[in-house]
């Protein structure tokens, strides 16, 4: 399905609307590749989830696959005059305005709610987020390096179609490389469930992956 992109807010030029649509369309093309050929990105997986094949990891990849490649049909970027990177109201997990750093979707909750993430998983939950999505993207978002903003797209991104949080251990939210590599290494399920872990997973692909391979 060929998404729409649409642009609010004072912040876009064309030069920042064109590169945030090309890199969600890369998102896109290294999903479908990656659930597909999930071997190709082990190096990467492992480095962010400590794990090469995990079956929740592989799960989660066809799930944000699917929703981007096949179900969305509009994505709508909005700068926000606010110093977060963005934010994330109604998805899945949580409806608190306050739920991310790092960016984030404005939505309505979908109809219908699962008990466990592990019971929407499996019933192909993604299936119930709507075919739009608005995200919402801060000041600091556009003084990031591009390898960040990357990130926040996708880590909010799986933020609402496939029930990823921001962790917390000891008090402290799993933001950032260091943290989500010393997540990755002490604890493979939380690393999976955590937004910026996923993040960082597709900011390599996308900027450190061999071309070609």
């Amino acid at each position: 399905m060929k998404i729409k992109f649409g642009f609010e807010g004072a912040s876009w030029n064309q030069s920042k609307k064109d590169w945030t649509e090309a890199k969600f369309k890369l998102i896109c093309a290294v999903l479908k590749d990656a659930a597909a050929s999930p071997k190709k990105y082990e190096y990467y997986l492992f480095r962010w989830f400590g794990a090469r094949d995990h079956p929740a990891v592989g799960a989660m990849l066809g799930s944000l696959s699917k929703y981007v490649n096949e179900k969305c049909s509009r994505m709508t970027f909005v700068s926000a005059n606010e110093k977060y990177y963005g934010a994330v109201f109604g998805n899945i997990v949580s409806t608190r305005p306050e739920a991310n750093e790092l960016g984030g979707v404005h939505k309505q909750l979908p109809h219908g709610f699962f008990e466990t993430k592990d019971d929407y998983r499996k019933k192909d939950g993604y299936l119930k987020v709507g075919s739009g999505m608005r995200v919402y993207l801060g000041k600091t978002y556009f003084k990031a390096k591009k390898y960040e903003r990357v990130n926040t797209l996708f880590h909010e991104l799986t933020h609402r179609v496939v029930m990823t949080v921001d962790a917390v251990v000891a008090g402290k939210k799993m933001y950032g490389k260091k943290n989500c590599m010393t997540l990755s290494d002490a604890n493979t399920l939380l690393a999976i469930e955590n937004a910026d872990n996923w993040g960082y997973f597709m900011a390599d692909a996308i900027y450190k992956m061999p071309k070609g391979s």
